[in-house]
């Protein structure tokens, strides 16, 4: 996902105005299949902490390598690998 120009204008704002109200402000696109989850999913997350708390550091989170693809899940259901064969012998 690259954050277009409407997008960014709408966090820019949305930071002015949290920034007004005595809040930190720290966005980033993650995306899920950076973390594990074995789908392309890119989200912006926004992450504020109050001004008073005085938290001096925040990083978003580092990935890791994905271990396991939607195949891995989905080649080990018995039924779904009985069903492609039989959709298969029909078609075939």
């Amino acid at each position: 996902m690259i954050v277009n120009e409407v997008e960014k204008k709408k966090i820019q704002q949305s930071a002015f105005f949290l920034e007004e109200l005595g809040y930190t402000f720290n966005y980033k696109v993650l995306n899920a299949s950076d973390y594990g989850i074995p789908q392309k999913r890119e989200r912006i997350y926004m992450v504020c902490f109050r001004k008073d708390l005085a938290v001096k550091e925040f990083s978003f989170p580092k990935s890791f390598a994905l271990q396991k693809h939607v195949e891995d899940f989905l080649l080990n259901d018995e039924k779904l690998v009985s069903h492609k064969e039989k959709f298969i012998a029909m078609i075939t």
